[in-house]
């Protein structure tokens, strides 16, 4: 098939003869960088494609080769065989691919030089399989794999993993890499255990002294019972790590344990009797339900220094942080709530303003829930700083939304040294997430700014659907400097600008009044 509306094709020939099973396959497929295909795999880059499969004899001696291309770094390139032996079938297939761009980069140094896939499997006629002489190897490993499936679903499986020796060059280079999979009893009724090693490891991902992990999964029944469990335990601990990224490094630290007890059932809900990971600067952990049709169970963060995560926000945190988080809904359902209860002790934001207003302690409390279809709810969710409160609650949906939040600045002062006063502010959110309408209201009361006298000053604001044409309007009332303040802006949002219909603003006496500009404003159009 030619593309009309691009370049690239695609070719499929395939007969079947059904005596004596004779099967001829031809597949072809080529596109410049940029092709449909491409992006259908999303390939990084985009590169240019070019397939091609062919297969030809009958089952019982049919062979295929594979030369893929997709640019110059994702390639595959091999064959396989199907031939009959004794009581079956054997299927041998001996591969070579490039494939590091599609993996993290953590994985992409192990694979930078692609791997080769040998191996065979017989598939016999009574229904079992067995895997012989499966190796997986490139410069830096080598993964070898055997086990059997019996025809009554009886399982027996053996992988080992084994580092080679490698240059001092090669983007991932390790002293100790070694690691083990053993798989027991029925397919149904799986025993599996993991064991993996790292020693001296080194990579562009950073540096890795020591990384053990330890993982079981045992079920207690045939998983086709409802009734049936698998125990799950994970043990895994890292030391002297050194992450090249200077943020991860930060805040993960030179240390991380997890440590992990569930009892899971086979739609993936599980009991988490513990779930505890440990850092250098912080700690999470998680008790109770938790999966995709039940979440029942309490999470806690303990950060000792978040100066530890400012280069990761951006920002100067500093402070240290408690925060437990009460969670119950059904995922599955877009429905999981939170309540919480924290604390910062000795907060900072690394803005001024904010942590004037912040103090000594800021603590949390209250609920925030998100709901099916894509909406959110908040139940007396509440920050509270020495110098500022805010409260916020509502909800809101893809058809309706009713959230108002309050805020109490009892000295603007701590804001910002030139001013001086109380405010309140009030923040409410209507109509819907799809078309929503905004209204601020902003009460400065006894202030002051550089040592010009605000005895009363009141800001409104309202806007009407804030995503698509919005059309706003701003009003002030009050006294600046022993001078009466009024004004009003009516402005909407013309094209990639703004227009603004109607300008009066009166200070005492002077006063300025424009009406209905069409003209786009060129400065106003960045805002």
């Amino acid at each position: 098939a030619q593309r009309t509306d691009a370049p690239g094709a695609v070719n499929l020939e395939l007969a079947i003869s059904p005596s004596p099973n004779h099967v001829s396959l031809a597949l072809s497929a080529q596109e410049p960088a940029g092709g449909l295909i491409a992006r259908l795999a999303q390939l990084p880059d985009l590169p240019p494609i070019d397939i091609s499969l062919n297969g030809e004899g009958p089952l019982d001696n049919f062979v295929a080769k594979l030369v893929a291309h997709a640019g110059e770094e994702l390639g595959a390139q091999g064959g396989a065989t199907i031939t009959r032996v004794a009581a079956g079938r054997r299927v041998e297939f001996d591969l070579a691919s490039r494939f590091a761009p599609l993996l993290p980069k953590a994985l992409a140094d192990l694979f930078a030089d692609g791997a080769k896939l040998r191996g065979a499997v017989v598939l016999a006629d009574d229904g079992s399989m067995t895997l012989d002489n499966l190796a997986l190897e490139n410069s830096a490993l080598r993964l070898d794999a055997s086990g059997r499936l019996g025809a009554h679903q009886k399982i027996e499986a053996h992988a080992a993993l084994h580092g080679l020796p490698t240059s001092e060059t090669a983007p991932f280079r390790a002293k100790t890499l070694e690691g083990e999979l053993t798989v027991t009893g029925s397919a149904a009724q799986p025993d599996a255990k993991l064991r993996l090693l790292v020693e001296d490891a080194l990579s562009s991902a950073g540096r890795f002294g020591h990384f053990d992990a330890e993982i079981t999964a045992v079920a207690d029944d045939p998983l086709t019972d409802g009734a049936a469990h698998i125990d799950i335990a994970v043990e895994a601990r890292g030391d002297e790590l050194a992450l090249a990224d200077r943020g991860l490094a930060d805040a993960l630290g030179d240390h991380v344990t997890l440590d992990l007890r569930a009892r899971a059932n086979g739609a993936g809900d599980a009991d988490i009797g513990l779930a505890k990971l440990v850092t250098t600067s912080a700690a999470v952990t998680f008790a109770g339900k938790a999966g995709p049709t039940a979440l029942d169970g309490e999470a806690r963060v303990t950060a000792s220094d978040l100066s530890r995560f400012a280069q990761l926000a951006k920002r100067d945190l500093r402070g240290a942080l408690t925060l437990t988080a009460a969670l119950s809904g059904a995922p599955s359902k877009g429905s999981v709530k939170a309540v919480l209860s924290g604390a910062v002790n000795a907060p900072s934001a690394g803005l001024a303003a904010i942590d004037g207003l912040l103090g000594r302690k800021l603590t949390l409390s209250g609920a925030v829930e998100t709901l099916p279809g894509g909406g959110v709810s908040f139940d007396a969710l509440t920050l509270n700083g020495e110098f500022v409160q805010a409260r916020v609650n509502g909800g809101a949906t893809q058809e309706k939304a009713d959230i108002g939040a309050q805020i109490i600045l009892p000295d603007l002062h701590r804001a910002d040294a030139r001013l001086t006063g109380r405010a309140n502010v009030d923040a409410k959110l209507s109509g819907s997430l799809q078309k929503p309408d905004a209204a601020l209201d902003v009460a400065v009361v006894d202030g002051g700014a550089n040592g010009r006298a605000i005895p009363k000053l009141n800001f409104h604001a309202q806007a009407q659907d804030l995503l698509g044409a919005l059309v706003a309007a701003v009003s002030l009332d009050g006294t600046v400097d022993g001078r009466a303040l009024r004004g009003r802006v009516d402005a909407g949002r013309a094209g990639t600008g703004w227009k603004v219909d109607a300008v009066d603003i009166n200070v005492g006496r002077a006063s300025l009044r424009s009406e209905e500009h069409t003209s786009e404003l060129q400065s106003l159009t960045n805002l």
